[in-house]
């Protein structure tokens, strides 16, 4: 789902819209569906964690509510820039021979996951003991507490029925619209997954075990990307990603105008009360929180709206000494150069490991003791 189209727009012709969107739905669903072969409309697998766009929200939510509920001593919270940047086994790679326990990394980040989905996830997190972590390591980047983030509809994913009447408190009737919109979204990919799974079962050929913690990148496995580059280099083939990318000037404007349209500021007043909303229940339950600001390409810095960036980064300094939580700020970063970048926004296997050690290294200096003992 394309956060930009929107059901949203609903408001201003809701019935018409609504009933031709509710129509095409079960028209696709009864009789185009069922004339497509299965291995072409539908791949459905019960341990990929890792498929793209939504479904990222869909696994997580997944395990948070259904199992394997399992304490972790990181979890890495974020966006697809905290799932790319941050590898998993190279930072227990790291972290291990410090400890008498295997430590356990979890990756609860989410593509294009900004404030309003970490508030969730904290409250999520520490509602539940067996999921409280001992740490969790939060990388973001300026969109991460811009205004009008709401506009992501990601947060539904993750939200219980007591969620839903506290965001339609907060966001009227925008809430419900981009609830319906989710919804209707998922129904023909959730109608493929019932009906191959169904299929398989009848045929003997369903997996009879919900088996997540094999090789999946929420719990210590690689990303897709990350894989895709661990392979190439095993293999010693080329990486895509390190010939240098170059966003032409028609390509970053339309990036931008999607990232940071027009009105948008980085610190939206809704968003700065999510934030601690979702800082204080970690800091009520021991969790100890490692704030990124990560650092920036040399193609996406420069052209963001500069206006206002400094007040972010004195808005995050300010509040991680406020609520005593450890920030690792612009200052605190080597040199990313572009090779170490997959494009615009992410960075690429290598930039990841040099990304990954500094974690560990900061994890081992100032938070040892929070990691000691294991689960």
């Amino acid at each position: 789902m394309d956060k930009n189209s929107s059901i949203f727009n609903f408001k201003s012709a809701f019935s018409p819209a609504f009933a031709m969107t509710v129509l095409l739905v079960f028209v696709i669903d009864a009789w185009v569906i069922p004339q497509i072969p299965n291995r072409i409309s539908f791949f459905f697998e019960q341990n990929n964690f890792d498929l793209p766009g939504r479904r990222d929200y869909e696994a997580l939510r997944a395990v948070l509510t259904y199992g394997p509920q399992m304490p972790v001593d990181v979890a890495i919270l974020g966006s697809s820039r905290a799932r790319e940047g941050v590898l998993a086994p190279h930072l227990k790679e790291q972290l291990n021979p410090h400890f008498k326990h295997d430590v356990k990394v979890a990756h609860y980040t989410i593509a294009a996951s900004r404030v309003f989905e970490f508030e969730l996830l904290a409250q999520r997190l520490t509602d539940n003991q067996i999921l409280t972590p001992r740490v969790v390591v939060l990388p973001i980047n300026p969109r991460f507490l811009q205004s009008n983030a709401h506009r992501n509809h990601r947060r539904f994913y993750l939200m219980t029925p007591k969620h839903i009447m506290k965001d339609v408190g907060r966001f009227g009737l925008d809430s419900p619209l981009h609830l319906v919109e989710v919804l209707l979204s998922n129904t023909v990919n959730h109608t493929f997954a019932l009906r191959y799974a169904a299929r398989e079962w009848r045929e003997g050929k369903a997996t009879h075990t919900f088996a997540p913690f094999e090789s999946n990148p929420i719990f210590g496995g690689l990303g897709k990307y990350q894989a895709e580059e661990a392979v190439a280099k095993e293999a010693g083939t080329r990486i895509k990603s390190l010939d240098g990318f170059q966003l032409g000037k028609n390509g970053l404007d339309k990036y931008l105008h999607q990232e940071w349209p027009p009105g948008v500021t980085h610190l939206g007043e809704l968003e700065k009360e999510a934030f601690v909303t979702g800082l204080k229940p970690l800091r009520d339950h021991d969790v100890t929180v490692l704030i990124l600001d990560l650092p920036m390409s040399h193609i996406l810095e420069p052209a963001i709206p500069q206006e206002g960036l400094q007040n972010y980064r004195n808005y995050l300094v300010t509040t991680a000494q406020e609520l005593d939580v450890d920030l690792m700020g612009q200052d605190d970063w080597p040199p990313f150069y572009p090779a170490e970048f997959r494009e615009q926004s992410h960075l690429n296997l290598y930039g990841a490991r040099k990304l990954t050690q500094f974690i560990a290294e900061r994890l081992l200096d100032h938070h040892r003791a929070q990691l000691q003992g294991g689960f």
